[in-house]
């Protein structure tokens, strides 16, 4: 992950001066289906099926900032 931040943070014509570290964030509670149809899910199983799915799209093993995108006022 951190190689991909690193390329953005490089982008030619840019100043050349170094960020820092990049923050790896993502969000839950909005999913698709087969359909392309949105539901929103803000239960426990649904949560972690969408953080493991996040990590293996960021190729990494941790994620610093994990927000819910809309509230799910179903769940409690």
């Amino acid at each position: 992950m951190v190689q991909k931040f690193q390329l953005l943070a490089s982008a030619p014509g840019q100043s050349g001066v170094e960020a820092g570290p990049a923050l790896g964030a993502t969000q839950c509670g909005l999913v698709w289906d087969e359909n392309n149809n949105i539901s929103k899910n803000g239960t426990y199983g649904s949560i972690l099926r969408e953080a493991e799915a996040s990590l293996r799209r960021l190729g990494t093993d941790y994620i610093d900032l994990y927000q819910m995108h809309w509230p799910d006022t179903v769940t409690s």
